[in-house]
């Protein structure tokens, strides 16, 4: 759902030198990479630092207002992602290092100014220049995900691959996750028991820095005379999850009531993150216990605002947090 991109700075050089065409091609490219991609940037912030001025260096036109308005909103979302390492002895140059690391960094694309022969057949990563990003099957992907999400039938993948395939990249690099389902302590047994279970495993073995990420699960309080299993057993479920690499993890319980003559959270399900937001209507019992595949399952893009402020309009509803 989530794709990471190498934007070379220099590629904002190609479009202004190709005119009018060439920065509203950069524009529609950047909007693209707005939606559902995280760009790669080195430890340093040698990118931003670059791309910053590239836009400076471009005329004072409103296709620069747009770029830095684009720029602008993919750092308000840190979308950019600290995978990449510099050769700080100088013998490398940027552009090398991200080819050698993009395996490791787990890119789809490199945006460049010119593909070299260097660049050609290096395996699940593609090379494009800004004239032929068209032709990529990276924008056919990234742009049919964009439009139309995931829709899923029972047992479509192995739990694990459709975590790998459909969230590693989303919650790779969080340093805050939301779940906001309100029937997971409602009706926390069976299929949601499970799902916690296993996202939480699969969490430890996938977070980039654990240490400085906090989770928060907004859920409806359980009914004591309910299916559920009682509160103090999701709480210790819960707790039992902060071992290993998510030891240092700030995980927090925040339980709404239904107290306010409707609902005490939104219908719809979401995962949202300090960098992107999903709509994840089936909520957090998207996994089977029995078969260890996905139950039928969807998922789609939110604005991270919009569910935020939704999320927020319960609060009349919620119950102190609970720490865990």
């Amino acid at each position: 759902m989530i794709f990471y991109v190498y934007l070379d700075p220099k590629v904002i050089a190609v479009a202004r030198d190709s005119g009018e065409l060439g920065l509203q091609t950069l524009i529609g490219i950047l909007r693209g990479f707005l939606q559902n991609c995280f760009v790669a940037e080195f430890e340093n912030h040698q990118v931003q630092d670059e791309i910053r001025e590239q836009i400076d260096g471009l005329p004072e036109t409103f296709d620069r207002t747009l770029i830095k308005k684009v720029m602008a909103q993919m750092k308000k979302h840190h979308r950019f992602i600290y995978c990449l390492i510099p050769d700080y002895t100088e013998a490398r140059d940027a552009l090398t290092c991200a080819r050698e690391q993009s395996g490791d960094a787990l890119l789809d694309l490199l945006l460049l100014d010119e593909v070299g022969e260097e660049f050609a057949g290096i395996e699940g990563v593609e090379a494009a220049t800004l004239f032929n990003y068209q032709h990529t099957q990276f924008e056919h992907d990234r742009s049919k995900l964009s439009a139309e999400g995931v829709a899923l039938a029972e047992s479509a993948h192995d739990q694990h691959d459709l975590l790998d395939r459909y969230f590693k990249k989303a919650l790779r690099h969080a340093s805050r996750i939301e779940i906001c389902d309100k029937l997971f302590g409602q009706m926390y047994r069976g299929n949601y028991e499970y799902t916690a279970h296993v996202l939480f495993e699969w969490l430890e073995r996938i977070l980039v820095d654990p240490s400085n990420c906090e989770i928060t699960i907004h859920c409806g309080a359980p009914d004591p005379e309910g299916p559920a299993r009682p509160l103090d057993a999701l709480k210790a479920d819960l707790t039992s999850f902060k071992s290993g690499n998510l030891a240092s993890v700030r995980l927090r319980l925040c339980l709404y009531d239904n107290d306010r003559g409707g609902d005490s959270l939104p219908h719809d399900r979401f995962i949202v993150t300090d960098q992107i937001a999903l709509g994840l209507p089936r909520g957090m019992d998207f996994l089977n216990g029995a078969t260890r595949k996905n139950r039928d399952f969807s998922l789609d893009y939110k604005s991270v605002e919009q569910v935020s402020d939704l999320i927020a309009s319960y609060a009349t509803s919620r119950q102190p947090e609970i720490e865990l």
